[in-house]
């Protein structure tokens, strides 16, 4: 029982007694945070024995718990607090997948450009995002018909290589070209400007 070791050791009167019972209080409050196995069950440890003998498991399993809170949770805020205090522990990578994977699927559900382009701010490289964001602009420029979307679309990806769409992207890229010469001709003709 830590509380009464606790009061055994203010009360012992040698320093050989104090040092046998300071050790076993220390053991003693070691077996409830791990048997408790929470955060601040061994934050509670550390505080009380900054040079105990646990000290090193006891760090370790602070951060053990802390990741297990995040995956309970399952809440980007949480991953985020995990990366803030263990920017590179040892499940700082996974944490980092993690919110990766929930800022993913935030975009899915909007399924919109804008959604899928304030994703790949923070994401850029990820290819099943970058591959519905091109569709969809591709989308909005076929359901729109406007040579700003047709050029937008143009513009992003003239210069783009999608090795895993081959064919399709290439067919886009070639539509998109032909629409914006037949808008441009279709403005010339209406209107004959130098800037046209």
């Amino acid at each position: 029982n830590p509380t009464a070791l606790d009061t055994l050791f203010k009360r012992c009167k040698t320093p050989r007694g104090a040092d046998k019972i300071f050790r076993l209080w220390d053991d003693a409050l070691w077996a409830v945070s791990k048997k408790t196995d929470t955060t601040d069950a061994y934050r509670r440890y550390l505080l009380r024995f900054p040079g105990g003998q646990h000290v090193k498991e006891a760090n370790v399993a602070v951060e053990e718990a802390a990741w297990r809170g995040c995956q309970e949770s399952g809440k980007v805020e949480s991953y985020k607090a995990y990366l803030k205090e263990y920017p590179s522990g040892t499940h700082a990578k996974e944490a980092k997948e993690a919110i990766n994977n929930l800022a993913y699927q935030v975009a899915r559900e909007k399924d919109t450009i804008e959604g899928y382009e304030s994703f790949l701010k923070d994401n850029s490289g990820h290819k099943e995002a970058e591959k519905r964001l091109r569709q969809l602009r591709y989308e909005r420029a076929v359901r729109t018909g406007t040579l700003e979307h047709w050029k937008a679309f143009y513009d992003e990806y003239r210069y783009s290589r999608w090795t895993d769409d081959g064919k399709d992207f290439d067919q886009m890229k070639e539509n998109a070209g032909k629409e914006i010469a037949r808008l441009l001709f279709e403005r010339i003709a209406a209107e004959a400007t130098l800037e046209l």
